[in-house]
């Protein structure tokens, strides 16, 4: 309630102690509306890189999905991006984590990451250990190896995107 109808910051999270990937099948009536199973959210979030706190304003959504309007008139222009904080988040379509990175490199091209305060990825949806192990992998080596992006927090596995439970992030 705070967050939907109020001012007041800063907000403060914390990982959930359970997670699941999402709900069961839709078309079943008999289970609509019920979730997968439940894990032990062990490990939180993950910080990649970074510490301390970064502020700005929020911006982003499902990487597949901002890949659709990018170079569009929904696209925001290079000064956009100043002092944002970038969330990304993948689908239940699960791309493998190179075109996680190809996407992320997108970004580093157009100088996004040097731009913004920090970078926040949802929980991958679906994927399996060592998916997540790589996805983490690429998605550091990106940032920091190639595009020379090391003094921003990147973390990974917040609880936002297609898994649940989902915090609420108020964008912009």
């Amino acid at each position: 309630k705070r967050i939907l109808f109020s001012d007041h910051f800063p907000y403060n999270y914390t990982p959930y102690a359970k997670r699941t990937n999402g709900y069961k099948e839709w078309s079943n009536k008999d289970t609509l509306g019920e979730c997968t199973e439940f894990f032990n959210n062990e490990n939180g979030w993950t910080f990649l890189q970074g510490k301390g706190i970064a502020q700005g304003r929020l911006w982003g959504g499902c990487i597949g999905v901002l890949e659709c309007i990018k170079s569009t008139d929904y696209w925001p222009d290079k000064t956009f991006w100043k002092d944002k904080v970038l969330l990304l988040e993948t689908s239940e379509e699960k791309p493998l984590p190179d075109q996680v990175g190809y996407m992320l490199r997108n970004y580093g091209i157009q100088e996004i990451l040097g731009k913004v305060k920090g970078v926040v990825f949802g929980r991958a949806k679906d994927y399996s250990l060592k998916e997540k192990e790589e996805l983490n992998k690429i998605i550091l080596s990106v940032i920091r190896d190639e595009f020379k992006v090391s003094d921003i927090p990147v973390i990974v596995d917040m609880d936002f995107g297609h898994t649940d439970p989902k915090l609420i992030l108020p964008l912009g």
